[in-house]
């Protein structure tokens, strides 16, 4: 958790996509140490990993092993 919350403003965090300034460190913070964060990480892990699937099940079908 150290780790990431230090690579925001080494990063620009996400005022580089929102333009907000603000107390990204205290509110990423409060975020990972509530009850909601556990759900959503499974939840957003769950959705990245069937991306990811779909992405090499993809590129397997498109493949020309005969080359």
């Amino acid at each position: 958790m150290d780790d990431f919350l230090a690579s925001l403003d080494t990063n620009g965090g996400p005022s580089l996509t929102c333009g907000t300034k603000g107390d990204w460190q205290g509110l990423y913070r409060r975020f990972i140490t509530c009850s909601n964060f556990g759900g959503w990480l499974s939840m957003r892990s769950r959705d990245v990993n069937a991306q990811l699937k779909a992405h090499y099940v993809d590129a397997l079908c498109s493949a020309d092993f005969y080359t």
